[in-house]
C-alpha cells in the first residue's frame, strides 16, 4: 500500500532526512560514511539535518555543503519523512522524538553495542554494509525480508587515480586510526625494512590523522588497511593488504579475490593470520604492481560513493511509498520499554529513560494535534469541493442555460439597487 502524503519524485517538496548517529568527532568509517551520504543526497535535492550529540571538524564539512547539523533533537523543529539510523541510540532518541516517522536502521559493526539493531516496529527496513553485519542482523532476529544490503563506495572524484605502481614497492604505510607503534607495527617494520621498503603511519592514534587522505595516499606504493582505508587505497591505485592492529591481518588484494573480500568490505572477518614479520613479508611478496591497477579500476568503475548515495536514494523513497500504517501508542511504549531495559546495562541512565518516555508522549501528541488538523482541513476541502460541483451542475443545467440572457440584463440592476442601498446605509451613519 502507497502512502499518499509521500512527495512524489516531481513534487515541490524535497524529502526531508534526519540522520542519526552518536558521535561526528573521531573521522572513523561509520563518521565519514555519515558525512558522505549527507551531502550526497543534499546533493540530490534531499533536505538533510544530521544529528549527533557531540560534532567535531566533520561539522565544518557538513556546513560547507549546505547540509544542517544539531546536537540536540529538540533544536530540530520540523519533523523529517525519514529517519536514517546509523548506530543503535542515536537512532531510538530521534524515533522517540519524532513519534509516527519511518525509520531506517543501518548496521555498520557486527561486534560493538552501537551496531545492534534497535526493534521498533519503525524501522521499516534494517541496512547491512556487507555479508558481516547482514549476519549480525539475522542473528538478532531481523526478518530476511527487512534486510538490504547496500555496499560502501569510494569518492572517485576526491580519490583520484595515482601514477602507475613501480614494479618493486618503495614506500608503504599503515593506514589506521588505531594503528600504534606497539609489536604488530613492529613486525610490520622489519619486514618492509628487510625488503628496502620505507614504513609511515596515518592515522589518529599515531599522531599523524590525514583530514585529506585523498591527497596523501598516492605518495605511497603499498598500504596495510582495511574496510574503508582499503577501500579508498585501492581506488588511488596502491596495492592493499588487509590488517588491523589488535585483529590480524588478510592477503593482499588481488583482482581474482576482490569480488569476495568486498563482500566482506575489506574487514574484520578477512583478518585470521597473526601479524609477524613472516606473515607480512609473505604478503609482501605477493605484490603486483599490474593487478593492483586491474584492483584499482575495478573499484573506480563499480564500487562509487554515487552508486551507493543512489542506492540509499530508492531505498529512502520505496521505504516511505510503502509506509502507510499507524502504531499504536500502546505498541511504541512496549518497545520503548524493551530498549531501556536492555540499555540500562550499557550505559542508558536513569535521566536518559525519563527523557525517552517524556519526548514520545510529547512527540505523540504533536503528532495527533497535526492529524486532527490535517482532518479538519480535509473536511473544510471537502465541503469546498462538494460546493464547487453543485455550482458547476447548476451552471450545466438547462434552465441555467435558458435564463442566462435575462440574469446579463438584470446585472446592472441588481448592481444599481445594491449602489443605492449602500448610500442610504452611508448616509443614516453619518
Amino acid at each position: 500500500m502507497k502512502n499518499p502524503d509521500v512527495p512524489t519524485p516531481d513534487s515541490k517538496r524535497p524529502l526531508s532526512v534526519l540522520i542519526a548517529i552518536d558521535f561526528l568527532t573521531y573521522r572513523s568509517g561509520a563518521e565519514l560514511f555519515v558525512r558522505d551520504l549527507a551531502i550526497g543526497l543534499r546533493q540530490r535535492g534531499y533536505r538533510v539535518t544530521v544529528y549527533a550529540p557531540q560534532i567535531g571538524s566533520l561539522g565544518d564539512e557538513l556546513d560547507a555543503a549546505g547540509v544542517a547539523r544539531s546536537t540536540d533533537l529538540l533544536h530540530i523543529a520540523d519533523a523529517p519523512d525519514l529517519i536514517i539510523g546509523n548506530t543503535r541510540r542515536a537512532t531510538v532518541f530521534a524515533l522517540a522524538r519524532f513519534a509516527g516517522v519511518p525509520a531506517l536502521s543501518i548496521c555498520h559493526d557486527a561486534v560493538h553495542r552501537h551496531g545492534e539493531p534497535p526493534r521498533f516496529t519503525r524501522i521499516h527496513r534494517y541496512v547491512a554494509v556487507d555479508a558481516n553485519t547482514r549476519e549480525r542482523l539475522l542473528a538478532s532476529g531481523i526478518a530476511e525480508h527487512q534486510i538490504h544490503m547496500i555496499q560502501n563506495g569510494v569518492d572517485v572524484r576526491r580519490y583520484a587515480q595515482r601514477a602507475r605502481l613501480p614494479t618493486r614497492p618503495r614506500r608503504a604505510a599503515i593506514f589506521s586510526n588505531y594503528a600504534t607503534a606497539g609489536a604488530e607495527t613492529a613486525a610490520i617494520a622489519a619486514a618492509c625494512a628487510a625488503r628496502g621498503i620505507a614504513l609511515d603511519m596515518i592515522g589518529k592514534e599515531s599522531g599523524n590523522q590525514a583530514r585529506e587522505p585523498a591527497g596523501v595516499l598516492p605518495q605511497y606504493d603499498l598500504i596495510f588497511a582495511k574496510a574503508r582505508c582499503a577501500l579508498e587505497a585501492m581506488a588511488v591505485g596502491c596495492a592493499v593488504i588487509l590488517a588491523n592492529e589488535g585483529m590480524g591481518m588478510g592477503e593482499m588484494v588481488h583482482s581474482a579475490q576482490l569480488p569476495q573480500l568486498r563482500l566482506w568490505n575489506f574487514g574484520r572477518r578477512l583478518l585470521r593470520t597473526p601479524i609477524t614479520s613472516e606473515t607480512v613479508g609473505a604478503q609482501i611478496d605477493r605484490y603486483d604492481a599490474q593487478d593492483a591497477a586491474r584492483v584499482s579500476d575495478s573499484i573506480r568503475a563499480s564500487a562509487t560513493l554515487d552508486m551507493m548515495v543512489d542506492a540509499f536514494a530508492e531505498l529512502a523513497r520505496a521505504t516511505l511509498e510503502q509506509y502507510a500504517f499507524d502504531v499504536p501508542p500502546a505498541q511504541e511504549w512496549r518497545e520503548l520499554a524493551v530498549y531501556a531495559s536492555e540499555e540500562q546495562a550499557h550505559g542508558l541512565t536513569v535521566q536518559d529513560c525519563v527523557w525517552l518516555l517524556q519526548r514520545l508522549q510529547a512527540s505523540a501528541d504533536e503528532n495527533l494535534a497535526a492529524r486532527a488538523q490535517a482532518h479538519t482541513a480535509q473536511q473544510d476541502m471537502s465541503m469546498l469541493a462538494g460546493e464547487a460541483r453543485a455550482a458547476a451542475a447548476m451552471r450545466a443545467s438547462l434552465s441555467w442555460r435558458i435564463t442566462a440572457p435575462l440574469r446579463a440584463l438584470g446585472a446592472p440592476l441588481w448592481r444599481s439597487m445594491h449602489r443605492r442601498k449602500a448610500t442610504a446605509q452611508a448616509d443614516d451613519a453619518d
